[in-house]
């Protein structure tokens, strides 16, 4: 697949995205919606900008090869895990699904060293939850599993 063509399914995936933002996002409150909806104008505005490059520049410009899509396996993983990961959420809570994903994606980019793999993908999960739950005071999802 040539280049241009893949970021052009970029950008147009991207404007989905960033529209489907600012649609949910203008539901919030007026305080609450400004961070979203100026995060989905800007994703937008970049978005189109991508969409604009890779059809009038890059098409013109390069001269490319063409590839397949068993180039982008990896990639279709990994998303596939954090796909996985957004529906174990609900249930799983945010400890167990992040200390999966995590553990899981470490391991797939080829870290290979069990106790250290399983120490820092700990320690990653609870640094982000001391500073989310403990010192700000966010709350983070405790699944079904964890509700009290």
């Amino acid at each position: 697949m040539k280049n241009w063509l893949k970021d052009s399914i970029l950008a147009v995936t991207l404007l989905v995205i960033s529209l489907s933002t600012y649609i949910v996002s203008r539901e919030y409150p007026d305080i609450a919606s400004h961070f979203p909806t100026r995060l989905a104008l800007v994703l937008g505005g970049l978005s189109l900008a991508l969409l604009i490059k890779s059809i009038v520049v890059t098409r013109v410009t390069e001269g490319e090869k063409e590839t397949d899509f068993s180039s982008m396996k990896g990639v279709f993983i990994v998303v596939a895990g954090i796909g996985v990961y957004t529906l174990a959420l609900k249930y799983a809570g945010y400890l167990i699904s992040s200390f999966l994903l995590l553990l899981f994606l470490i391991s797939f980019l080829g870290f290979s060293r069990k106790m250290a793999l399983v120490l820092t993908t700990a320690g990653c999960v609870l640094a982000v939850y001391v500073a989310f739950k403990l010192i700000l005071g966010v709350p983070l999802p405790p699944g079904l599993f964890l509700e009290g």
